[in-house]
């Protein structure tokens, strides 16, 4: 497996994977959006949406949204992960995230987040987020509807 910048001839198998996410529960939208502003800023360095593709070969089997936190001095934060449904639990996801994280390190950000709504409907997000490191720093019940809760999640950069 590798990993590298989204590319513009990634987008649409970028794109399918996170139409496939979508199909699977009901949050992957706004990183649908984001996905387009982080094509629409490929190569330039300071995107504020940027994107992360995993490959094995010539497949695009992963990707992952991120960037700065706009008004946030040095905060950088996950907005979505998507892992074709053939890699999934193969490390693919982790990669991603701490590839991710690794990036927004190196942009010099002091606290990498993450929003993560307490659903079963994502499956292993929350355990994905925790095996890379981050811990839950708050939880809001009913925030995204009633009996769903939204935990804060938060990683130092540079911490495993």
């Amino acid at each position: 497996m590798s990993i590298r910048p989204l590319s513009r001839s990634d987008l649409a198998t970028a794109r399918a994977l996170l139409d496939a996410e979508a199909a699977r529960h009901p949050y992957a939208a706004r990183p649908r959006e984001l996905l387009d502003a982080a094509a629409a800023q490929v190569g330039e360095v300071d995107a504020e949406y940027r994107a992360l593709v995993a490959t094995e070969g010539s497949e695009v089997t992963g990707v992952v949204l991120f960037g700065r936190v706009a008004g946030a001095v040095g905060t950088g934060a996950l907005f979505g992960v998507a892992v074709g449904a053939r890699w999934r639990h193969s490390g693919t996801g982790r990669a991603l995230v701490a590839a991710a994280v690794d990036a927004l390190d190196a942009s010099g950000v002091r606290v990498v987040i993450a929003e993560l709504p307490d659903d079963a409907a994502i499956g292993d997000a929350r355990a994905l987020l925790m095996s890379a490191g981050f811990v839950e720093e708050a939880r809001v019940a009913d925030l995204v509807r009633d009996g769903v809760a939204v935990s804060f999640m938060r990683r130092q950069p540079g911490s495993s």
